[in-house]
C-alpha cells in the first residue's frame, strides 16, 4: 500500500500524541473518583474544573456553564428532550442537521410534537428569507447546526438568533458546534444562543466526550439521572482522562486556530487545482470552511464504490456522516435539492493541518482508480 492519506477529518480526528501523555497520568497514578473526599480526589475535581475553565476560554464565554457529555450526542438529545414540556409550541430544526438532531426531531414527531424543517438554500445554508417566515409567537425552539457536517457550510448563527428572537423573544435557540468549533474563532456571548454543542474528538482529543454550554440564565433538565454530578445535569462517574485530554486538544488547537484554518485552506486549493490541471469536471456541493467539501468527482462513478476503491490506496474518504453511513441517501444534499444520481456519485473530503498531504500524489491516484472503475484501464 502507498502512503495514507487520512481525508475524513469530519468524521473523526488523531488524537494528539502531546494530549495524550499530558492526561495519561489520570488512567493509572490519578485514577481517583473526583466525587471521593480525600484529597487526591479533591485534586482531580479541581483539575475538570480547570478543564472547564479552558474549554469556556476557547469558547469566548465570559458567563455560562459547561456540563460534560460521553458524547456531543448525548449533549444534543439533552437539549432537545428538555424542552418536551412545551406542547402545543412549535419546534423548528434545520433540514440538513447532524442525525444526532433530525433523529430526536423524528422521535419528537412519533410523540405528537409539532416539527418542521428549515430549507436549505443552494449553498447548504439555512434560507434566510424561508426562516424568518416560519418564526411566529408558538416557536418554542429551534436548533440549526453552525457548520455543516456534510458540505462544510458555515450557518451566520448570530444574525439568525437576533432575526428568530425579533419576532419572538421567548425562543429557545441551540446550534451544533460539533463542525465549527476550532475551525475558526468562536465568541459564544456574541452569537447569544441558549445551548451550544461541542466534541473532543473533532479537535485531537478522545473519543467518548462531549460538552454542553448553557448560557446564563438558560432553563435545562438533566437527561440521565444518578449521583448528581455536573451540577446535578449529568449524572455517572466524570470521565476524566476524556475531559482533561478535551481541554489540552481545545488549548492546543486554540493557539494554532489561524496557522491551522491557512494550512487547510492552502490544501484545499492545492487538491482543487490538481484536480483542474487533470481534467476533472468536479462539482462542490456548498460552500463553507475549507476544512471539508462535498464533491462530486466523475457522475456516474458511485461514491460508495469510489471510497473502497481509495481505500485499498490507502486513501481514506467518505461519502459523508459516519452516523449515517449506512443509509443509501444523503439528507443535507436532498435539502440542497441535488439530482439523486449526482448525490450517489458524491464524497466527502476533509482536511486536517496535522495530517500530512500532497495534492499531486492524491489526485494521481484518484484519477487511477476511476479511470479503472469506467473500465478505461
Amino acid at each position: 500500500m502507498e502512503k495514507i492519506y487520512y481525508l475524513d477529518n469530519a468524521a473523526t480526528t488523531k488524537m494528539f500524541d502531546d494530549v495524550i501523555n499530558g492526561a495519561q497520568k489520570f488512567l493509572d497514578k490519578d485514577f481517583y473518583n473526583p466525587s471521593a473526599v480525600y484529597l487526591p480526589s479533591v485534586n482531580i475535581k479541581r483539575e475538570i474544573e480547570d478543564a472547564r475553565k479552558t474549554i469556556l476560554n476557547c469558547l469566548g464565554a465570559v458567563e455560562g456553564n459547561l456540563i460534560f457529555t460521553g458524547s456531543a450526542t448525548e449533549a444534543n438529545n439533552t437539549v432537545i428532550f428538555s424542552q418536551v414540556n412545551r406542547s402545543g409550541k412549535r419546534f423548528l430544526f434545520g433540514a440538513g442537521e447532524h442525525p444526532s438532531v433530525i433523529e430526536c426531531s423524528k422521535e419528537l414527531e412519533r410523540r405528537g410534537y409539532r416539527v418542521e424543517y428549515i430549507p436549505l438554500d443552494k449553498d447548504g445554508k439555512i434560507d434566510e428569507e424561508k426562516f424568518v417566515a416560519m418564526i411566529d409567537e408558538n416557536v418554542a425552539f429551534i436548533s440549526i447546526q453552525h457548520v455543516s457536517n456534510e458540505t462544510g457550510a458555515v450557518n451566520d448563527i448570530q444574525r439568525l438568533v437576533k432575526l428568530a428572537r425579533k419576532k419572538n423573544p421567548t425562543v429557545v435557540f441551540h446550534s451544533d458546534g460539533v463542525q465549527a468549533f476550532m475551525k475558526f474563532p468562536i465568541r459564544v456571548e456574541s452569537l447569544d444562543v441558549d445551548f451550544y454543542t461541542i466534541s473532543a474528538h473533532k479537535i485531537g482529543g478522545p473519543k467518548g466526550v462531549g460538552a454542553l454550554f448553557i448560557k446564563k440564565g438558560a432553563k435545562i433538565k438533566p437527561y440521565i439521572f444518578g449521583g448528581g454530578q455536573e451540577n446535578g445535569l449529568r449524572s455517572g462517574t466524570e470521565n476524566v482522562f476524556g475531559i482533561i485530554s478535551f481541554a489540552l486538544a481545545a488549548k492546543k488547537m486554540n493557539m494554532d486556530i489561524q496557522r491551522n484554518y491557512d494550512i487547510v485552506e492552502k490544501y484545499r486549493f492545492e487538491f482543487l487545482s490538481e484536480l483542474e490541471k487533470n481534467g476533472f469536471n468536479y462539482v462542490i456541493h456548498g460552500a463553507g470552511v475549507p476544512h471539508t467539501m462535498n464533491v462530486m468527482l466523475k457522475k456516474g462513478v458511485r461514491g460508495e464504490t469510489l471510497v473502497h476503491a481509495l481505500e485499498a490506496r490507502g486513501i481514506y474518504i467518505s461519502t459523508g456522516s459516519a452516523c449515517s453511513a449506512t443509509k443509501n441517501f444523503n439528507r443535507t444534499l436532498e435539502a440542497m435539492n441535488i439530482d439523486k444520481d449526482e448525490i450517489l456519485s458524491s464524497v466527502r473530503i476533509s482536511f486536517s493541518a496535522y495530517q500530512d498531504f500532497d495534492a499531486k500524489e492524491v489526485v494521481k491516484i484518484l484519477k487511477d482508480e476511476i479511470e479503472k472503475l469506467e473500465g478505461k484501464r
